[in-house]
C-alpha cells in the first residue's frame, strides 16, 4: 500500500539591486562601496499526490461502505473490519486487484468491489501520517521583504592607459586595471523554517579579485574583457534535517552546520562599436563557474539531507547578450557637454549550463554619474 509521491510545483524568484558609490582618491586609484538590496521569495504553484495505491473511506457513500463490508465478509468474517478503516486500496491497484480476485474465487461473483477510485489529497496524507511535526513540513509560499544584502568594499587601480580619458565607451587606447575587494556579512541568511525556502549565499564574508582590460582595434571598435574570482568563507547556519524514518521522511531538530560555498570564477568578453560620439552598441559572451557547496556535519548528521531549495553541486553557465551604451564622457572632456554620465541597457540569455545551473534571461538597466569632487575643492582654495 503506497500513499504516493508528493509532487510540488514551485517558482523561486531572487532579486538583487546593487547601489554603488565610487570615488577617485588618486589619479589611478578608485574606491567603491556597493550596498545591495535583495529580495527572495518562493511561490507555491500546486501540490498533488501521484502514483498512490490507497484512497480514503470518505470518498465512498455509506451504502458503498456497507456493501464493501458485506462482500469482504463473504471472503472471511475478519475482513469486514477492513471496510471501516479510514484508508482503503484503490480500485485497480495491486492490492485492490488481489482483493477482487479473492472475492471472485470465494463467491464466483464477478461484481466489482466498491473501492475508492481517487487517490489521496495532501490533506489526506497529513491525516494518514498523523505526525505532530507535520506542520513544519507544510508546503507553502514564502514571500520576502526587501532587505540589506552583503556590502562590498573594493579598490581599483589602473595600471596602463590614460586615467583621465573616458573609461568606456570610446577610443582612448588600451587600458588595464586590477581590483581587490572584501565582502561583509551584513545580510540575513536563509531561515530554517521551510522545506521550500530559497537558499542563497547571503550572510557569507569573502574576498574578490578582478582584472579589467580594454583593447582598441580600430577608431570606433574596441573590446572590453574582464575576469573575476570570488571566494566566500564558511559560515555556521541552522538547518532542519530530513530523517529517513518510516512511513515518510520527517524533519529533525534544528542543527547548526558549517556551510562552505564553492569558489566562483567569471570571465566575459564584450566587443563595442562606437556608432556616434555618444552611442555605442555592444555584444557580450560570458562564462561563469561556481564550485561545490559543502556542508560539514557531526557524526549524528551523516547521511541526512538538509531542508531547503539549493543546488550544492558544482555548476557552470555560458551566456550571450547584446546592449547599448549612451555616454557623454568624451563630449564632457571636449567641453561639449555639461554633465559626464553613462547609461547602459543590456539583455543577456543563458545558452548552456551544467550542474543544475539556472535557465535565465536577464535585462539590466544601469547608469553612473561622475562628479569632480576633489578637483572642485582644489579650485576653490
Amino acid at each position: 500500500l503506497l500513499p504516493g509521491i508528493v509532487d510540488v510545483g514551485l517558482a523561486a524568484d531572487a532579486r538583487r539591486v546593487p547601489v554603488s558609490l565610487e570615488v577617485g582618491v588618486a589619479r589611478r586609484l578608485n574606491l567603491r562601496v556597493t550596498v545591495p538590496i535583495e529580495r527572495r521569495e518562493t511561490e507555491l504553484a500546486g501540490v498533488r499526490i501521484v502514483g498512490g495505491a490507497i484512497g480514503t473511506r470518505g470518498s465512498l457513500t455509506a451504502a458503498q461502505r456497507d456493501s464493501l463490508s458485506r462482500m469482504l465478509g463473504e471472503i472471511d468474517v475478519s475482513l469486514r473490519a477492513v471496510a471501516r478503516q479510514p484508508f482503503l486500496p484503490l480500485r485497480g491497484s495491486r492490492v485492490g486487484l488481489a482483493m477482487q480476485e479473492r472475492y471472485r474465487r470465494a463467491t464466483g461473483d464477478p461484481t466489482p468491489l466498491p473501492l475508492p477510485t481517487r487517490g489521496l489529497l495532501p490533506a489526506d496524507l497529513n491525516a494518514l501520517l498523523r505526525e505532530e511535526r507535520l506542520d513544519t513540513l507544510a508546503f507553502r509560499s514564502s514571500s520576502g521583504e526587501y532587505g540589506l544584502g552583503d556590502v562590498e568594499v573594493a579598490a581599483k587601480l589602473q595600471l596602463l592607459g590614460n586615467p583621465t580619458g573616458a573609461l568606456s565607451p570610446g577610443l582612448t587606447g588600451s587600458r588595464i586595471a586590477v581590483e581587490a575587494g572584501v565582502r561583509l556579512p551584513t545580510a540575513m541568511g536563509t531561515g530554517p523554517d521551510s522545506l521550500i525556502e530559497l537558499v542563497s549565499d547571503a550572510g557569507h564574508a569573502g574576498a574578490t579579485a578582478a582584472l579589467f582590460a580594454d583593447l582598441a582595434l580600430a577608431r570606433r571598435l574596441w573590446v572590453g574583457a574582464y575576469a573575476r574570482y570570488a571566494a566566500l568563507l564558511p559560515q555556521d547556519v541552522e538547518r532542519h534535517v530530513l530523517l529517513p524514518a518510516p512511513p515518510s521522511p520527517r524533519l529533525g531538530e534544528l542543527r547548526t552546520v558549517s556551510r562552505d560555498p564553492g569558489d566562483r570564477v567569471e570571465v566575459a568578453v564584450a566587443p563595442h562599436l562606437q556608432v556616434t560620439d555618444e552611442l555605442a552598441l555592444s555584444g557580450r559572451y560570458g562564462f561563469a563557474r561556481i564550485g561545490e557547496t559543502v556542508y560539514e556535519e557531526g557524526p549524528d548528521g551523516e547521511g541526512s539531507a538538509l531542508a531547503g531549495l539549493e543546488s550544492v553541486a558544482a555548476r557552470s553557465v555560458q551566456s550571450l547578450g547584446f546592449g547599448m551604451t549612451y555616454s557623454t564622457l568624451g563630449a564632457f572632456a571636449a567641453g561639449r557637454a555639461g554633465i559626464p554620465l553613462e547609461v547602459w541597457l543590456t539583455y543577456e540569455n543563458v545558452i548552456t549550463g551544467t550542474g543544475g545551473a539556472e535557465d535565465a534571461k536577464v535585462v539590466r538597466v544601469a547608469g553612473r554619474l561622475f562628479y569632480q569632487f576633489w578637483a572642485r575643492r582644489r579650485a576653490a582654495r
